[in-house]
């Protein structure tokens, strides 16, 4: 499994509450927090921000519009709250 990277404004390292403006990860286990969860894998666990996206979802996404790409449609794209186990 690879590490998230994040991208956001140059600091000490440290980011208010711990957030990141966007997270990018080819694998995903865990809980992220971020304006936009990209996942080029499987995110197991809980994404929450404005844009979650997935390539295979086994947990929950929370946000304005979350997007899991090996659901069938109109599950694929769904507001609020996609979730698949």
């Amino acid at each position: 499994m690879r590490r998230a990277s994040s991208s956001g404004p140059p600091s000490n390292g440290s980011t208010p509450c711990g957030r990141k403006a966007a997270t990018t990860s080819l694998d995903f286990t865990g809980l992220s927090v971020s304006g936009y969860n990209r996942v080029r894998g499987l995110q197991t666990g809980v994404a929450i921000g404005v844009y979650n996206s997935a390539k295979r979802l086994q947990g929950v996404q929370i946000g304005l519009l979350n997007r899991a790409l090996k659901k069938k449609p109109p599950f694929r794209y769904l507001p609020i709250i996609n979730a698949h186990f």
